[in-house]
C-alpha cells in the first residue's frame, strides 16, 4: 500500500515538473518528467503485484493448514475468507463473482479430501 501511495505522489510530482518544463520551454525537463512518470507507473504496478502475491500466499497457507486438519470448521472459515479476500483483490472493482466462489469451494473440498468434478 505504501508503494502505491508513494507512486501516486511521484506521479503527481512528475506532472508538476512537466508543467515547469513546458512553461520554461525546456525539453530536458519535460523528458525528465516523462521518465519520472513512467518510473512511478512501474512502482505502482510492482507494488500491486507484490500485494497480490502476498494475498495468494496467505490463501495457499490457509488451505495447507486446512489440509493438515480437515475436520476443523474454523480453518475452513479462515480458508474461505482468505479465498474471498484473494479473489476480491484480483479485481479493481473488488467484486467477487460466482465463479470465484465456486473456485474457493473447490479448493476447500480438495484440501479436506472431498472428490469434486
Amino acid at each position: 500500500m505504501l508503494g502505491i501511495i508513494s507512486g501516486l505522489i511521484i506521479l503527481f510530482f512528475s506532472f508538476y515538473i512537466m508543467y515547469i518544463g513546458v512553461v520554461a520551454d525546456n525539453n530536458w525537463i519535460i523528458f525528465f518528467a516523462l521518465v519520472l512518470g513512467i518510473g512511478s507507473g512501474v512502482l505502482i504496478a510492482l507494488s500491486r503485484l507484490k500485494q497480490n502475491i502476498k494475498t495468494l500466499d496467505n490463501y495457499k497457507a490457509s488451505l495447507k493448514r486446512l489440509q493438515e486438519h480437515p475436520n476443523d470448521e474454523t480453518l475452513k472459515e479462515i480458508a474461505y475468507n482468505a479465498g474471498v479476500y484473494f479473489y476480491k483483490n484480483k479485481r479493481d472493482n473488488k467484486i467477487i463473482l460466482p465463479m470465484d466462489i465456486n473456485a474457493i469451494n473447490r479448493d476447500i473440498d480438495q484440501a479436506i479430501g472431498n472428490k469434486t468434478k
